[in-house]
């Protein structure tokens, strides 16, 4: 529980609605009248479906890039060329993500460090759902600024989204995988059903129907009880089963480790040891999760430019 001080602080920066110091940022009636701040909308033309269909990452209704006013300006262009070589598009959907920290101030000065990070990461794709019920998008895809894509993800992706029931939730594209205790793994589209699972990172997530719903009604923090459970972990929460891409089609530059946690998931949907699931992985899709030499020439940044640092193949935590 925060002292006098702190809900003085938040009574002056946040709002006068008593309800919203009581719970949250914001009560049902200020959410709804919040804006999501965008700092623009790119349309990135030379991907525009040919004769009419849609495909691929076009198969999104929009595409929202978090980052930062000061991130977007010094790394924006080379972000946008990075989306045209991934074939992501053809809108982009660039949010402020200081503007709505700066609407968090008072709760997120109570946190330091990565759980302020994670915090503030939540809270953007509660505001994003909500954009996309508002504006009647479905599904969606948010991704981090700093995401990487696997070369050909679109085409991947393509065939993932047609195979999906139509009652799908939350695909994750990047993934740290924990755990889980059931797994349905569908080889030919290369997506796996999980449940029962601890499974982290929201650097590539989309959501569909009911889960944009269930994500734009979370509020991830109470003045009395500020515990936080982050968007990544609280997504194993929300959804019974979320899908997750296997191979992995997206990943992060200061988390590389994460794709080496996709040799668990690819063992216990295949009933191998990893070890097993190491063979497995570079006799059917020609790549080793964390090895230098293959995934040199896999992942892109920029227009297919290969940018894959040194990473030494290791035992890993999975």
């Amino acid at each position: 529980m925060v002292g006098k001080s702190a809900m003085r602080r938040g009574q002056r920066q946040v709002s006068s609605c008593s309800a919203c110091l009581a719970n949250t940022p914001y009560c049902a009636a200020c959410r709804q009248r919040q804006q999501l701040p965008l700092i623009s909308r790119d349309g990135l033309r030379t991907l525009r479906p040919t004769q009419g269909r849609r495909q691929g990452f076009g198969l999104f209704d929009a595409i929202y890039v978090l980052t930062t006013a000061s991130s977007w300006s010094r790394s924006g262009n080379e972000t946008v060329a990075h989306f045209r070589g991934a074939r992501v598009g053809p809108i982009v959907h660039v949010v402020n993500g200081t503007a709505l920290d700066e609407a968090h101030s008072v709760q997120l000065s109570l946190k330091s460090g990565e759980g302020r990070h994670l915090l503030a990461v939540s809270w953007s794709h509660a505001a994003v759902a909500r954009h996309a019920l508002a504006s009647g998008f479905d599904p969606i895809l948010v991704v981090e600024d700093d995401v990487w894509f696997l070369v050909n993800a679109s085409a991947t992706l393509d065939g993932i989204l047609r195979s999906l029931p139509p009652t799908w939730r939350c695909l994750r594209l990047g993934y740290s995988y924990r755990r889980a205790r059931h797994c349905t793994f569908d080889q030919t589209h290369g997506v796996a059903a999980v449940r029962g699972r601890d499974v982290r990172s929201s650097v590539a997530v989309a959501y569909h129907g009911g889960g944009i719903a269930l994500v734009a009604n979370q509020t991830f923090y109470n003045f009395y009880n500020p515990s936080v459970m982050a968007i990544d972990t609280r997504l194993s929460r929300l959804f019974i089963e979320e899908h997750l891409a296997l191979p992995p089609l997206a990943t992060q530059a200061s988390k590389l480790n994460h794709l080496a946690t996709a040799y668990g998931l690819l063992s216990i949907c295949c009933n191998v040891s990893v070890s097993q699931a190491r063979i497995y992985a570079l006799d059917r899709y020609q790549i080793g999760f964390k090895s230098e030499h293959r995934l040199g020439s896999r992942w892109t940044l920029g227009v297919g430019r290969p940018v894959f640092p040194g990473v030494q193949d290791s035992n890993d935590e999975m």
